[in-house]
């Protein structure tokens, strides 16, 4: 089963089941962090989303199944996927994978790339 089929099938059972879409619970994790936004593109909340997903794949998965699974994240979109915010998405996945090497839990991801994001480590912006 390809990815796109594996992340449509997790996002209708989650509807079916009355629970939050996965970007829901990307934004209720950063809003636990202090990270908060209007929306969740090209700022903030984006940058959580990318960095805490790929810290979190890394430590549990390694950095090459991280790197992959980012890289095709974002080569999927194609065209639909402007330069700038391909460029910051990349980036924050770096940082994740970075900071994923070397955490000791997933909460200890979540207040690295807390901390990333307030010192300015990730892109925060298509503009930054």
């Amino acid at each position: 089963m390809d990815t796109n089929k594996i992340i449509e099938n997790a996002k209708q059972i989650l509807e079916k089941l009355g629970l939050a879409t996965p970007s829901q619970i990307n934004e209720a994790i950063a809003a636990s962090y202090g990270i908060t936004g209007i929306g969740t593109v090209n700022n903030e909340v984006d940058a959580f989303r990318h960095a805490y997903t790929s810290a979190v794949a890394t430590y549990l998965m390694g950095e090459g199944i991280a790197k992959a699974v980012g890289d095709y994240n974002e080569d999927r979109l194609g065209e639909d996927n402007p330069p700038k915010e391909r460029n910051m998405d990349l980036w924050n996945n770096d940082i994740g994978r970075e900071i994923g090497k070397t955490a000791s839990s997933i909460e200890e991801i979540g207040q690295r790339v807390a901390e990333a994001i307030k010192s300015g480590q990730t892109i925060n912006g298509i503009d930054d």
